[in-house]
């Protein structure tokens, strides 16, 4: 197919949305992802009848777009039910229960202010700092937002992490599916109106009157009436450089992280931790670990460490890991890693979004991501969603 309807230029969760629309309203798509593997933060890693998630791993029944999605596609069978596991937190060289860390009278102290605090206009830091102290907030509450985020998050806006959703009852509160997240990425792209590429880096887009033109790093050219960018922001920004002068500059504005994943399957036998859902982490190099025993497995356990950039070397992050374990190195079965790029939202981005949206009104282009109204899988596929009708009314 070298002429679509729809060109979608980045083959992770928020591209895959936009084909996913566009092939269900008929459209003929053009998937582009430069990686070796589509699915971007959905990336299931997985060996024989064992697998673990190196970026997303849980779904909630508050993801309404995501349950659309699931549900065209038929994939509500392969829901998997997570079992109820301890979240921790790794301090002082051990697992610990989270609230163990918190100051009970601080606590008791500050938490009514949560009855007239408002999140709008406040930072993460400047919100719960508020409403839980200074002291609980620094020692314990800034690494769970941290986890959350992959990410130092006390900058963040307040009003822009765990927004409340209405929930379909129908579906478990929390779940995943029976071979991994990923799994929606290889659904969505068997319909037969959509073709992708992987290991194809979009090198330049020009825009016509008929149009767009796609140029990759393999020399080939195709064209398309409509074009969605689904990229991280600094490339999106370079990719629209002679498209939108404007957009391009807007783009630059935003901060971005990225997130180093290391994930590591393990004999049972060999581990003496208790079983976990996960856990933050205090004065680390990593912001988390997220582990497989929600969905046990008869032989193996699975963890994944998110950690900073740079602060670490390959070596010394296997080392780290095999510490906190309680193993040794011989005991890991197999590793697998990913790098993912985050935003870094600051205050004043709703305004940052609004303009965002402005220049887009002067151009058919769809643009998506996580860096619009939030990083979960729900907030970029409903965004792709609102971008899409936002062009196919």
């Amino acid at each position: 197919m070298n002429r679509s309807d729809i060109a979608v230029i980045g083959g992770g969760i928020s591209g895959l949305g936009v084909a996913h629309f566009g092939a269900k309203a008929g459209c003929t798509v053009q998937i582009f992802e430069q990686n070796k593997q589509l699915g971007g933060a959905l990336q299931t890693k997985n060996k024989d009848d064992f697998w673990f998630e190196l970026g997303g791993h849980t779904c909630y029944n508050s993801y309404e777009t995501l349950i659309e999605i699931l549900n065209d596609l038929d994939l509500f069978r392969f829901v998997q039910l997570r079992k109820q596991e301890p979240f921790k937190i790794w301090c002082d060289g051990e697992f610990r229960s989270i609230f163990s860390q918190l100051n009970k009278l601080e606590l008791l102290y500050s938490l009514p202010r949560s009855f007239w605090t408002k999140k709008k206009d406040q930072t993460v830091g400047s919100f719960y700092g508020n409403i839980v102290g200074k002291n609980n907030f620094t020692h314990t509450l800034s690494n769970i937002f941290s986890a959350v985020s992959s990410q130092s998050a006390d900058e963040f806006p307040a009003d822009l992490l765990f927004k409340k959703r209405p929930r379909d009852k129908k579906l478990p509160r929390s779940f995943t599916l029976s071979d991994g997240l990923q799994s929606i990425a290889a659904l969505i792209v068997s319909h037969s109106k959509i073709e992708y590429k992987t290991t194809c880096e979009v090198k330049n887009i020009k825009h016509k009157t008929e149009g767009y033109t796609i140029e990759t790093n393999l020399g080939e050219t195709y064209s398309s009436k409509y074009l969605a960018m689904a990229t991280p922001p600094p490339v999106a920004a370079e990719l629209l450089r002679g498209i939108s002068p404007n957009l391009t500059s807007h783009l630059k504005e935003l901060r971005c992280v990225n997130v180093e994943s290391i994930g590591v399957a393990i004999d049972a036998k060999d581990l003496k931790i208790k079983r976990l859902s996960g856990a933050i982490a205090r004065d680390e190099a990593f912001y988390s670990m997220v582990s497989r025993d929600v969905v046990p497995h008869k032989q193996l356990r699975g963890f994944t460490f998110h950690f900073a950039t740079n602060l670490l070397n390959y070596d010394e992050k296997i080392d780290r890991i095999a510490d906190i374990l309680g193993i040794q190195q011989h005991s890991i079965k197999y590793i697998k890693e990913a790098t993912n790029t985050l935003p870094s939202f600051r205050l004043g981005h709703d305004k940052w979004l609004a303009r965002t949206n402005q220049l887009l009104n002067e151009i058919d282009l769809i643009l998506t991501g996580n860096y619009f109204s939030g990083m979960s899988i729900e907030d970029c596929l409903s965004r792709s969603k609102q971008q899409f009708f936002r062009l196919f009314r």
